[in-house]
This record gives C-alpha cells, sequence and structure tokens, in this order.
C-alpha cells in the first residue's frame, strides 16, 4: 500500500515541477540525475516512515489482544529491505514517466502499462500461497518488478525459498 501510494505522487511532482517551469531553475543548481535521486530518496524515507507506523501501530495492537507471539520479527527486515527495493523500482518508473511528459492527460496513458505491472503481485498472491516453491511461484518471484512483493510472501510461508533465490532476487 505504501509504495502504491508514494510512488505515482513522484510523477506528479516532476509533471508540477515541469508544468510551472520550476525544474528549469532547479536544473541550473544541480544535474538532472542528483534531482531525480533526490526526489526518490525522499520518497523512500516518507513511505518507510509511513510503514514505520503502520507496523508498530499494528504491532502494539496485537500485543494489547495477546497475539504478538504469532509474529515472526525476523521478517521485518526483510520487509523494510524489499520496500525499499520496491520503491526504488516503482519510484524510478513513475519518475520516467513524469519527465517523457508534458501534461498529466499524456502521463495518464502511460501510467495504466505500470499500474498493470504494479498490480500482477496481487493478482498471483493466491497460487503462490497455495504453493511457493512450485516453479511458476519461483519465476514470478524473480522478475524484478515482482520481486519484492512476491518474495516475501514466499518468505512468509513455510517452507520459504532457498538461499540461492532469496539472494538472486537481492541482486
Amino acid at each position: 500500500i505504501t509504495v502504491m501510494t508514494s510512488a505515482p505522487m513522484l510523477m506528479n511532482t516532476v509533471l508540477e515541477e515541469k508544468m510551472n517551469k520550476v525544474s528549469e531553475v532547479l536544473i541550473s543548481a544541480v544535474s538532472p540525475f542528483q534531482l531525480m535521486l533526490g526526489k526518490l530518496l525522499g520518497c523512500v524515507l516518507v513511505s518507510l516512515t509511513l510503514s514505520s507506523l503502520y507496523l508498530g501501530s499494528i504491532l502494539w495492537s496485537l500485543h494489547r489482544i495477546g497475539y504478538f507471539h504469532f509474529v515472526p520479527l525476523e521478517m521485518l527486515g526483510w520487509f523494510f529491505l524489499f520496500q525499499v527495493m520496491a520503491l526504488g523500482i516503482f519510484g524510478s518508473i513513475f519518475l520516467a514517466v513524469g519527465s517523457a511528459c508534458n501534461e498529466i492527460r499524456d502521463a495518464q496513458s502511460l501510467m495504466a502499462p505500470v499500474m498493470i505491472m504494479a498490480m500482477v503481485p496481487m493478482f498471483v498472491w493466491g497460487p503462490i500461497l497455495q504453493s511457493p516453491n512450485s516453479p511458476f511461484s519461483q519465476v514470478m518471484s524473480l522478475i524484478p518488478p515482482f520481486t519484492p512483493m512476491l518474495m516475501m510472501i514466499r518468505m512468509a510461508a513455510p517452507p520459504g525459498p532457498a538461499v540461492w533465490e532469496i539472494v538472486l532476487a537481492l541482486v
């Protein structure tokens, strides 16, 4: 949820800066790469803050009702690592869409394929949860845009992926 709420804002900010001619002033001070990297890092930090607040409130609620012992705390580190990866992938794509367009109408037509790509992991959650070590699960979880979301599901479902799959997913 935090990826899909944070990453599209990057496209909107780039478009607004281009339409208001703010980007021309910013480009005179920094390179385009530095500007986009700064936007992406800011988005990652905002999303990590939101995730920390969401997870903290969920963990606190689970502790209050007595179900905290069911939470695998070792998965939290993996969650944040894969979230940074997902934000890097989708944030970069949304930044590219925003920088390639001059108007919001143009960006909306390019946004459909990106949103479909972001939705694919949600469409295949069921089969992956039913059989986390099937060839279908292995292949789908190693396709780069799907890796952060699907590898987390596979790691949470026993027996989990092989170590080489996790290393390959991180690479």
